[in-house]
């Protein structure tokens, strides 16, 4: 398994966790975190919040606030930091392409969260 799959599957398996229940024998931990940790000047204020920033920090994510949007269908706009990129150029050809078939954002280039569906 490379780099990148583990970083992907530590941070899901923190999202799940955050999502069940706070883990109460590491319930200390968590205040000595949510001092280190603040995650867009957000501060944590429980267990959950700290694992979801782990996770963040490990691997974010974003959604493409334009992918249900007709008027910007070439265009992607990052959940996360509000980036937009424009996915078509001039001449109505694709700007993202693999091998010369046009492909979607997979990940922002601005601030590198993965994009996720929704």
């Amino acid at each position: 398994m490379d780099t990148h799959e583990q970083r992907k599957e530590v941070a899901e398996k923190l999202r799940q966790e955050a999502s069940r229940h706070e883990i109460l024998f590491l319930r200390f931990f968590s205040t000595v975190l949510i001092d280190a940790i603040e995650l867009n000047y957000k501060k944590p204020s429980s267990f959950n919040d700290v694992l979801i920033c782990l996770a963040e920090l490990i691997d974010p994510t974003c959604e493409d606030l334009y992918s249900d949007d007709k008027t910007h269908a070439w265009q992607f706009k990052c959940s996360s930091c509000g980036s937009t990129l424009d996915c078509m150029d001039d001449n109505g050809e694709s700007t993202i392409q693999l091998d010369g078939v046009a492909q979607g954002v997979s990940y922002c280039p601005h601030c590198g969260a993965r994009v996720v569906e929704e």
